[in-house]
């Protein structure tokens, strides 16, 4: 994560300000640094994203605008790409669901990924009756952004009844939750033998 000051400063050498010897900001650079405001939350930084795409048209620019957009720390940007990743009609291709679902929720978005934590549980069950085997692929981008656990009983339990609710769905569904699970009880273990252990002795 970057500071205001970074963050300024990045502004800067996108928009020609700011002048780093021997630093060229080529077009790929043009879009790592609209990429870092727009993770950071900067005001502006989807308006200059689109203009930017108004410069370069090119697949690798509508790529960086899938993962700009579902990287943005906004709740409504969020359900807008997960609104369109449950859609069985949904007329994105595979590719730009994968891209934007590696970075939907980034470390730092924890507090707005548990926001979204029962909605994504109740799709992963309704993707196991589509017949659509693009739809069965996008629920294996579905499981694998679950939400982390939180190293507590009652995080344990949540996950304890997903993995009985999905015994019977694909691996590929199942297998990130029960992983999730078995992370989360061994770290709930761990404190709870701490605890009994007591303060360390002199």
């Amino acid at each position: 994560m970057f500071s205001d000051e970074g963050l300024a400063r990045l502004v800067e050498l996108m928009d020609g300000e700011l002048k780093v010897p021997s630093l060229t900001v080529d077009q790929d650079r043009r879009w790592g640094i609209l990429t870092a405001l727009a993770r950071n939350g900067q005001r502006g930084a989807l308006a200059r994203a689109e203009a930017e795409l108004e410069r370069d048209d090119s697949a690798r620019a509508r790529r960086s605008m899938v993962r700009i957009h579902s990287i943005y720390p906004d709740a409504e940007t969020k359900s807008t790409y997960l609104d369109d990743l449950f859609d069985p009609e949904s007329k994105t291709s595979f590719a730009d669901h994968r891209t934007a679902a590696r970075v939907l929720f980034v470390e730092g978005q924890e507090k707005l990924h548990e926001q979204f934590a029962d909605r994504i549980v109740a799709h992963i069950a309704a993707t196991e009756s589509e017949a659509d085997p693009e739809y069965f692929m996008r629920a294996q981008l579905i499981a694998r952004f679950l939400p982390p656990g939180t190293c507590s009983n009652a995080s344990v339990e949540r996950l304890s009844r997903m993995v009985a609710a999905h015994q019977e769905s694909r691996e590929s569904v199942l297998r990130p939750i029960t992983e999730r699970w078995e992370d989360d009880v061994r770290c709930v273990a761990r404190i709870k033998a701490l605890e009994s252990a007591g303060p360390a002795q002199p």
